[in-house]
Parts: C-alpha cells; structure tokens; sequence
C-alpha cells in the first residue's frame, strides 16, 4: 500500500486503524539530543505512539 503524507503521521494513523500491538523500526543512530533536534522518525514515533515502539540500530 502506498500512501502520501507526512511518515510519521501516516505510520501512526495506520497502526491505530489497523490496531498494532508493536511498531518496529530501523533507527540512524543518533543520540536521543540529534533524534530531538534533527527529528528523526523513529524517534517521533517511539514518543508519539499508543503502542509499543521496538527500535533496531
């Protein structure tokens, strides 16, 4: 499935309509200061989700 829109919103939205348990997600790295500043997606998510959020590095 496609979809346009902002990453971290749509990756919400859909685990909430579809009813996620556990987003998992690839991370860059960064420290959680560079995530903050710089806005990572997987950082984003990991404190805006209802969900578990598993990040890998």
């Amino acid at each position: 499935m496609l979809t346009n829109g902002d990453p971290v919103r749509v990756i919400l939205d859909n685990a909430n309509v579809i009813g996620i348990d556990t987003i998992v997600m690839g991370s860059r790295g960064l420290s959680d200061f560079a995530g903050v500043v710089i806005g990572s997606f997987s950082h984003k998510i990991s404190h805006s989700s209802k969900c578990r959020v598993i990040t890998v590095s």
